[in-house]
């Protein structure tokens, strides 16, 4: 019996460490019926957007004014709706669920989210409101900006970009 146990252990073991790695075109179908590109657009609410705006013009010492936070404002949002700022959050989430999802679990999802309630859940904004609140609220506006190399670069290029206009 205890041959048994270590047998049906290791086999269960091997089966799941042998699970198919997500092909793409099945990652691709995920994004789309989780809705990930309209997601990552229609979240952008405008006090996130002048929040950071207003961040940024605190960063840059830059004078407080309406024109200022309307210009900087716009900057944010062009950057958040920019293609390649959404084609680097889907790769971003395509190595995320890559890593935690087999290819199997990735269908499975897929075909829940394309569901009925599936539907009805990622099309509940009162839900995603909710949530975004809650973040918001855990993410404290008196945290000092921190950026990234990378993210510091983008901004140096958004405040030249802010300067020309």
């Amino acid at each position: 019996m205890k041959k048994i146990m270590i047998g049906l252990s290791l086999s269960l073991l091997l089966t799941y460490a042998h699970a198919a790695p997500v092909q793409p075109e099945t990652m691709q179908q995920f994004l789309k019926a989780i809705k990930l590109e309209q997601y990552l657009v229609e979240s952008l609410k405008d006090e996130y957007i002048q929040e950071i705006a207003i961040t940024i013009q605190d960063h840059y010492d830059l004078p407080h004014s309406p024109e200022n936070v309307t210009k900087l404002s716009q900057l944010v949002r062009d950057y958040y709706t920019s293609p390649s700022y959404i084609q680097a959050s889907k790769q971003k989430m395509t190595d995320v669920y890559t890593r935690h999802f087999s290819n199997e679990e990735t269908q499975l999802w897929t075909q829940f989210y394309q569901s009925d309630i599936g539907q009805s859940i990622l099309d509940n904004h009162a839900l995603t409101e909710a949530v975004q609140d809650t973040v918001a609220k855990i993410v404290s506006p008196d945290t000092p900006l921190t950026l990234s190399p990378q993210a510091e670069l983008k901004l140096q290029q958004l405040m030249q970009r802010y300067a020309e206009e």
